[in-house]
């Protein structure tokens, strides 16, 4: 792991790691950990956005941004 940061609010902690593949590209994984009623009920959910797609992401996540205030 290169870089880390973890956010949590309430049953959700999200975790964003930027990670070095075999290749040496980087690249993010953004993880979701939901919390269950019972401990078998926790859920963890992963998607991983590529270098060569990260900039398309980031621009359509600042896009939502905005959208969202």
């Amino acid at each position: 792991v290169i870089f880390s940061k973890a956010l949590s609010s309430q049953r959700r902690k999200y975790y964003l790691d930027v990670k070095m593949a075999k290749n040496g590209s980087k690249y993010l994984v953004i993880s979701e950990q939901v919390v269950g009623d019972t401990p078998d009920k926790n859920e963890r959910h992963r998607i991983m956005i590529f270098d060569d797609t990260f900039n398309e992401f980031a621009s359509a996540i600042d896009e939502i941004k905005g959208q969202m205030k």
